[in-house]
């Protein structure tokens, strides 16, 4: 099996990696726009091979100012502007906006590359879900709608005025939650842009669409807008393809309309655009903002290019100005400047107050408080913007990063030096055998290499001939975790016995090399070489220990690293950032190479034969399917049959005949047959994604047969992977060639006597019970089960009864008080048992996930549906859940690691000594993350000094708690001595963690902090 996926992983690394182009596409943090952006990443990715292709994404001005209306912001360049400074500084190559979002007029030397199809371009009504009514004009009076724009508001105002009308700002997922949260937002309805709905998969949602003569939409609505640099054919080349004909020519007369009355998201102006024959038709009205005064009119004009549809719109806003909207427009404009000018005043007056508090303060001696109710700056954004959110975001700070990397080297250095003055034997032979490692020849091998290279970045930035200029945001974890850390696990899994060797430690130092970010060191071929650097002296001796057995796969690393973080990077980007996902291809290839243990192989067989595996060959049909399910209802054909013309069909022979002689072979797949409307897109204006062009096509009929097609043959993959795949092979290497569903069951129930009355009736002689200790540890473990069903029943039904009443982030907390709960102390009895069931657990959240995320019916809605109340914006930003993996990641951390440093090869454990480390991840995700964010966000007021922060009451609960969780499991396994050496380890080792956990950034802290964590539990002996 090793031998066939290096051979595979290397194959495909000198397929792709090699004179590949990089293309970086910038677009903001919201979830629409980032399903708006996959929607050009994957055009690029289908049609252009040889590149890859990156995202840039951040939070616009319009992003984080949730608390202003739109119509009193003065500028108009909202979500636009802080990516446009990145597109001309050269950091991004080209911007997918919404056409609506973007102002009339771009910047000097930008330009719109192409539109896009447009989608549904109406607004549409969502009325909560427990009220009748399903149009506005059943709404009864004082009912209150939520929208954020002024447009809606007048228009809703000029037919409606019993509704109230309330702003409502967020992601389409946040405003759909507090519609549902009567109690505490208090709206009957709400008006979305359908377009919106259609591509996040709300569909479901909608209670009725909007159009005229009720509701004209936005200038560019449902259009989705690439912005480039005017001097970069090459990005211009790449995105033509893109360009819709008719959207392009319908949204260039609506934006000049705009610009010539010089609206805005501010002004009410509203659209309707639509081709008859060859003719554009415009309606367009203007309207005050309380509806009371309205200019409308309807033209229709011949327009056969972008810049006849320009001058059509600056005629229809003429045409308006002749009808009288002038005396609106400059009504509403000086509204908005007296309400700025108010504003300005107001928040000038509020901050000399606020100063003035903080001199007597200080004079008081007491500090100034934050008005912060959370553990991070990022919640506090939310807490000052939003009552009572039910979603949190963690948004990771970008600046004064050094002085974090500063706090981080002073949490380590305080902790060598503590571990220096440890007298226990055992301590002391562990750091020996560390610090003999750290001085041998590979690690001062890896050293020079890792810091010549960082070092090497500014000159080689000189040499080029660029300037050294302090950079506008900096995050150091590519540079730190992905690096430090597989090196760091390595030496802690170091042998307490001098004369031995690690076994872990070259694969890991060549690991940590080939990590160097690309940034960094941009050369594949150069990368290769210097992450083989460490092997010299091994392969100079002829001493490569374990790795010569298996041919000295040791320099394959690299290319499987990179293959491997490429594939990973397709299947969870962007729900993992690049650091965490360099950790993850880390742990895979650790998992590849060194898996010896029976728990270690199936969680092997797991992972990379069923997991990744499972996903290559299932990729492109859940890529389909995902396609199918975004296809609005309305866009499929209608069921019937057309006569046509024998003209028309002989025309549709003999271009059926041409694509026959240029394809010269015939293919049934989608994956041609895509490839196929792509070539004719080139001498065709009409675009649409070749998968959604094809889906069309089809009936709805159609559509929903070929999803349960799509979704069987995943299935039937599943079943096939489970049975065919893993059953022979865990039997065969892990279990001594016994059937896993034999296995399992006598694993369990082998104390049972009903089971082996069951056993003997079916199957006689074949015995029951197949490991040692069987009868006493199966009861143990049926009862560890029985136990845990009981605390998971307790936790869901306390989620069901209470749910509505807590946030988002409370609800998952008790999530984190079932990991207590269950592993704790229950997890320490039995440990490679409880390694087995993490293993499991991981595997079928993960499979159930792949189910979600691949929208396959019959029970993905239903999956999705149980996880909505626990999901917050980072979940929704990609295609993976990642909350409950990375609690069960951290939880499961400490069996893991443990079990890899021990000389495990049975599955019995009355002889084996338990070790505090397997609580280490518990301690951490389960007590010390949850009491840091229930108290930081509740009471913490002090935050550290970097930007980002968490508070210091969040820290200290952090440390209180894993010192307190540490304490109870090595209580339970008969720790021995508690002296004061004894608790300044615990509390030392809860310090580094709730230090760890205060300055990680561009990492998940419920992976990282165990790892660290579980490192120092595991140095200073504990």
């Amino acid at each position: 099996m090793l031998s066939y996926i290096i051979a595979y992983l290397t194959h495909k690394i000198m397929e792709h990696l090699h004179g590949r182009r990089t293309i970086v596409i910038g677009t903001r943090e919201s979830v629409l726009a980032l399903a708006q952006t996959h929607i050009v990443h994957q055009y690029l990715l289908d049609n252009f091979p040889d590149i890859d292709v990156k995202l840039h994404s951040l939070s616009t001005s319009g992003d984080k100012n949730q608390i202003q209306p739109l119509h009193e912001m003065a500028r108009k360049a909202l979500w636009t502007e802080e990516l446009e400074d990145l597109l001309l500084e050269g950091k991004v190559d080209l911007i997918v906006h919404s056409l609506k979002d973007m102002p009339t007029t771009l910047p000097a030397t930008c330009q719109i590359g192409a539109i896009l199809e447009r989608e549904d371009p109406r607004d549409a009504l969502v009325v909560r879900p427990d009220l009748p009514y399903r149009s506005l004009g059943e709404l009864p009076a004082g009912s209150v709608v939520g929208t954020s724009s002024v447009r809606r508001m007048a228009q809703i105002s000029r037919l409606y005025p019993s509704l109230v009308l309330k702003d409502m700002r967020g992601n389409v997922p946040r405003r759909l939650e507090k519609l549902k949260n009567n109690a505490e937002f208090g709206f009957d309805a709400l008006i979305l842009a359908a377009a919106g709905l259609h591509r996040l998969n709300f569909h479901d949602q909608i209670t009725a669409y909007l159009e005229s003569p009720e509701m004209l939409h936005a200038v560019g609505q449902g259009a989705i807008a690439v912005e480039t640099r005017e001097n970069d054919p090459e990005i211009a080349a790449l995105i033509k393809g893109l360009n819709h004909g008719e959207t392009a020519k319908a949204c260039m007369a609506e934006r000049a309309l705009l610009r010539k009355l010089e609206g805005g998201c501010s002004v009410p102006i509203g659209v309707e655009t639509s081709f008859v024959g060859e003719e554009l038709k415009m309606k367009a009205v203007v309207l005050s903002v309380d509806g009371t005064q309205i200019v409308e009119t309807e033209v229709s004009q011949r327009t056969e290019t972008e810049a006849a549809a320009d001058e059509f719109g600056r005629e229809v806003a003429d045409k308006l100005v002749e009808l009288g909207c002038q005396p609106i427009l400059v009504e509403v404009e000086k509204k908005r400047a007296e309400k700025a000018a108010a504003d300005i005043k107001r928040n000038e007056e509020g901050a000399a107050i606020a100063i003035n508090d903080d001199v007597e303060k200080s004079r008081a001696g007491a500090s100034p408080r934050g008005g912060s109710e959370s553990g991070t700056e990022a919640d506090d954004e939310l807490t000052k913007r939003l009552p009572a959110p039910p979603g949190r975001r963690r948004i990771s700070s970008d600046d004064d990063l050094w002085n974090e990397t500063a706090s981080r080297e002073r949490g380590r250095t305080s902790k060598r030096g503590e571990a220096t003055t440890k007298k226990l034997e055992k301590s002391k032979r562990v750091g020996i055998a560390i610090v003999r490692r750290g001085l041998e020849i590979e690690i001062l091998y890896w050293l020079a290499s890792y810091t010549a290279i960082i070092l090497s970045y500014p000159l080689r930035v000189l040499l080029r001939g660029s300037t050294l200029q302090r950079p506008r945001s900096l995050d150091p974890s590519p540079i730190l975790y992905p690096i430090l850390f597989p090196v760091l696990i390595a030496l802690s899994l170091t042998p307490q016995e001098i004369n031995l060797s690690n076994p872990f430690l070259l694969a890991n130092l060549v690991i940590s090399l080939s990590n160097i970010p690309p940034t960094i060191l941009p050369w594949w071929d150069l990368r290769w070489v210097l992450s083989l650097l460490p092997l010299i002296p091994s392969l100079s001796h002829g001493n490569l220990g374990i790795y010569g057995g298996i041919g000295n796969t040791l320099a394959l690393i690299p290319p499987i690293n990179a293959t491997l973080t490429s594939a990973l990077t397709g299947i969870l980007h962007p729900s993992l950032t690049s650091s965490e996902l360099r950790l993850l291809s880390a742990a895979l290839i650790n998992l590849l190479y060194h898996a010896s243990s029976p728990q270690a192989i199936i969680l092997r067989a797991i992972m990379w034969g069923g997991g990744i595996s499972l996903f290559l060959l299932s990729e492109d049909v859940i890529r389909w399917n995902v396609s199918l399910a975004r296809v609005p209802l309305h866009r499929f054909k209608r069921a019937g049959h057309t006569v046509i013309g024998i003209e028309r069909l002989k025309t549709l022979v003999r271009k059926g005949a041409n694509t026959w002689k240029k394809s010269r072979e015939a293919s049934d797949s989608e994956a041609d047959i895509a490839i196929d409307k792509q070539r004719a897109q080139k001498t065709h204006t009409r675009h649409q994604s070749s998968t959604s062009f094809y889906f069309t096509g089809l009936t709805a009929e159609e559509a929903n047969t070929r999803r349960m097609g799509y979704a069987a043959y995943v299935y039937i993959l599943i079943l096939s992977f489970v049975f065919l795949g893993l059953r022979p092979y865990i039997g065969k290497r892990a279990l001594d060639g016994v059937d896993p569903f034999l296995w399992a069951p006598g694993y369990i129930f082998c104390g049972q006597s009903w089971y082996q009355r069951i056993i003997d009736h079916l199957s006689p002689g074949s015995g029951y019970c197949f490991t040692a200790g069987s009868v006493g540890a199966a009861d143990t473990r049926l009862l560890i089960l029985l136990s845990w069903a009981g605390i998971l029943i307790s936790g869901l039904t306390l989620q069901t009864l209470f749910a509505a009443r807590f946030e988002v982030d409370t609800r998952r907390k008790v999530f984190h008080g079932m990991v207590i709960l269950m592993f704790l102390v229950t997890g320490l009895i039995d440990p490679p048992f409880t390694h087995l069931c993490l293993s499991l657990a991981i595997a079928i959240f993960l499979l159930v996930d792949l189910v979600r995320a691949g929208q396959l019916p019959p029970v993905s809605g239903y999956i999705a549906r149980f996880l909505e109340p626990y999901v917050d914006n980072r979940d929704l930003k990609g295609p993976m859940v990642v909350s409950h993996v990375f609690l069960l990641l951290g939880t499961a951390v400490g069996w893991w690691l443990t079990l890899a440093g021990q000389e495990v090869r049975d599955w019995d454990w009355s002889h084996q000594k338990t070790e505090l480390s397997f609580s280490s991840g518990v301690a951490c995700v389960g007590l010390g993350d949850a009491a840091a964010s229930l108290i930081g966000r509740r009471y913490g007021r002090t935050k550290w000094g970097w930007k980002g922060g968490k508070s210091v009451e969040g820290s200290v609960a952090f440390a209180v708690a894993v010192t307190a969780g540490l304490g109870v499991a090595r209580w339970w396994i008969g720790g021995g001595d508690w002296g004061l050496r004894v608790w300044i380890r615990l509390i030392g080792t809860a310090c580094w963690g709730s230090l760890l956990e205060a300055v990680a950034t561009g990492v998940n802290d419920n992976v990282v902090v165990p790892l660290g964590v579980w490192a120092v539990v595991r140095g200073v002996g504990l």
